[in-house]
């Protein structure tokens, strides 16, 4: 039993070493697509702030607008969706 769990323990992270050396997993990018997403928040009339995460080809962004806060996502396609915006904190401003 101890073999088994040996071996299975060696195959994974041999698979796990493989996939990390090739660069290619889900949650991979290039800094030239953050930069063309960049480029398709600002044209949408937002300004990134932070790239939170990409997964699978979407980039999710915290940006800026007018003193609000949205999260904002761009699709493989280009496309940007914003979340309905939030005051910054301490302004006492409602949201919406």
């Amino acid at each position: 039993m101890r073999t088994l769990f040996m071996t299975a323990l060696m195959m994974t992270a041999a698979a796990n070493t493989a996939l990390a050396a090739s660069g290619t997993t889900v949650n991979s990018f290039t800094h030239a697509q953050d930069a063309r997403d960049r480029k398709a928040i600002i044209g949408a009339g937002y300004k990134p702030d932070v790239l939170e995460f990409a997964q699978d080809g979407n980039f999710f962004y915290t940006a800026t607008r007018a003193g609000d806060t949205y999260e904002v996502t761009v699709v493989p396609s280009g496309q940007v969706y914003a979340s309905t915006g939030l005051p910054e904190q301490g302004t006492g401003k409602p949201a919406g």
